[in-house]
């Protein structure tokens, strides 16, 4: 828990690579950042495509590429590196709970509950935002203990119970909002083991707020979906992260979302062409209309893109309320979008380096509060990066 201070002004020395929009900036021929870090810049203009798609691919070719430029970067390790936990304890989770639960979950499922602190008698377990209660039909099924399942969803957590019932699982589901604290505190007591698989935003947060008042035996969470909070801003938990002048406000949240695991040559392909859709839309209507504001269009069903650029810009135009000029070159606007989409990539690396540790920033503050309360704080990863990038665990136990 050193870092987090010295990560703090490392952040705060690079913010402006970070706080920014690469979709937003790619308008403009040079980034907010360029006169600051200029030898950054003049490099990244360096690359042609094909070295812009590798280092996408690839933190470590960037790190190596950036950081011979400026050696600052060179302490990415110091702030990101974490104990990857092994595998030896995992166990498979019987084939009869696996019905519903998605491959790449399972896995996920099997490796957290492989590093969970063992239950005594008479401790049980609250699966923490459950879902259909995936992860508590493993922690039931491997334990053989109860399981007090949350979940806001009347119908997740009427088809978690029915399945659980169904299997003989020891898994009590209840419709609860865990933002009433005053009701969700009837769940949790000394004796719990408080399990959250990545509960969005201020939902883990909440976990953690509730911790400190009901001191459950232990409490792990893999977060997930930082920007998901009801303010503008994260406010820190901890007592050295409210006294650090590091705001982060919701687009700054969204940064550790950025870090993806690579979906293979199809997804980059169907990535780059809604992308340059996008920005060709956007060039239209600069160019056409006089728009000098980036125009925010709805998500599109993949499928639709097949019917190409021009049915796009009719589809985003419809949706905007937006009349289109009748005689409009769509190829002149295609070609500047996909322009604009190396572009943007150029620029998206810049802030590439800056994901993890920002994620990094966000779970230290935790664990610190934590230690604050009490709890004994461990900050690991309990699977690689291949079977989820939200791969953090922080795992709190209360000493006896």
């Amino acid at each position: 828990m050193k870092r987090f201070a010295p990560l703090s002004l490392w952040l705060q020395h690079y913010q402006l690579l970070w706080r920014t929009s690469p979709f937003v900036e790619s308008a403009h021929s040079l980034p907010g950042w360029a006169t600051q870090f200029s030898a950054l810049w003049a490099e990244l203009q360096k690359l042609d495509t094909l070295q812009i798609s590798e280092f996408k691919r690839n933190d470590e070719a960037l790190l190596d590429y950036l950081g011979s430029i400026d050696p600052s970067l060179e302490n990415y390790h110091q702030w990101v590196d974490v104990q990857l936990l092994d595998t030896d304890r995992v166990r498979p989770i019987d084939e009869t709970v696996c019905v519903g639960m998605p491959g790449n979950k399972r896995i996920q499922i099997e490796r957290l509950i492989a590093q969970l602190p063992p239950a005594r008698q008479q401790e049980s377990w609250v699966e923490w935002c459950a879902g259909k209660g995936y992860l508590g039909r493993g922690i039931a099924s491997l334990t053989g203990q109860r399981v007090t399942s949350l979940e806001w969803q009347p119908s997740l957590v009427k088809a978690g119970q029915s399945y659980s019932d169904s299997h003989s699982l020891d898994m009590q589901f209840y419709q609860q909002d865990v933002f009433d604290s005053d009701s969700t505190a009837l769940h949790v007591h000394g004796h719990n083991h408080c399990v959250a698989l990545h509960a969005c935003g201020d939902l883990h947060v909440e976990l953690i707020r509730l911790a400190s008042q009901r001191l459950p035996k232990s409490v792990s969470i893999a977060p997930c979906c930082y920007h998901l909070i009801r303010g503008d801003h994260y406010v820190p938990m901890s007592s050295v992260g409210k006294d650090l002048d590091l705001t982060l406000d919701k687009s700054a949240l969204r940064v550790p979302l950025q870090q993806t695991v690579t979906g293979g040559a199809r997804v980059s392909r169907h990535r780059q062409q809604e992308m340059s859709f996008r920005l060709g839309f956007d060039e239209l209507l600069r160019a056409e209309l006089s728009f000098n504001e980036q125009t925010t269009v709805p998500s599109i069903k993949k499928s639709l893109l097949d019917e190409g650029f021009q049915y796009f810009c009719k589809w985003a135009a419809d949706k905007k309320s937006v009349e289109l000029p009748r005689d409009v070159d769509f190829e002149h606007y295609l070609e500047k979008g996909t322009l604009r989409f190396w572009h943007m990539e150029r620029l998206s690396l810049a802030q590439q380096l800056f994901q993890r540790p920002l994620e990094m920033w966000l779970a230290l503050d935790k664990c610190l509060y934590l230690e604050e309360i009490g709890y004994e704080v461990k900050l690991t990863e309990f699977c690689s990066r291949e079977v989820t990038p939200r791969n953090l665990l922080i795992q709190a136990e209360y000493p006896q």
